[in-house]
């Protein structure tokens, strides 16, 4: 018979995997963007710095909360009577993540389309 932590856990471990491989992608693409856009704005690199910091603290959170419940907690069902404090921490942080690149985007399409009532329905 599986632990409940096993089977509970299984989820976020493969999607803290997936995320794994997603950050070797964006670490990549970051790095290339530093190595061949040297002439963009300094606030368009600041903000590609900022992400970039902010995912390497997503991914660091991600793994100590799956450490935490499946190889310091295992075999410990009363480990899952409460949230650890990474778990939080990551989706706070995920959401700030989100927030800001989806304001980039609709600052873009403002920029582009200079259409004010776009963007309004966009931030809604």
């Amino acid at each position: 018979m599986t632990s409940p932590i096993m089977s509970l856990m299984q989820g976020p471990l493969c999607g803290t995997l997936a995320t794994m491989l997603l950050y070797g992608v964006f670490c990549m693409q970051t790095f290339y963007y530093a190595r061949n856009y040297t002439e963009d704005k300094p606030s368009l690199k600041w903000l590609v710095a900022f992400m970039w910091i902010l995912e390497t603290i997503h991914m660091a959170l991600s793994i100590h909360f799956i450490e935490y419940y499946l190889i310091i907690n295992f075999n410990n069902p009363s480990a899952l009577d409460h949230v650890v404090w990474s778990m939080g921490a990551t989706l706070a942080i995920g959401f700030i993540v989100s927030w800001a690149v989806d304001l980039y985007f609709v600052w873009r399409i403002w920029k582009l389309s200079k259409q004010i009532w776009i963007c309004i329905f966009l931030v809604r």
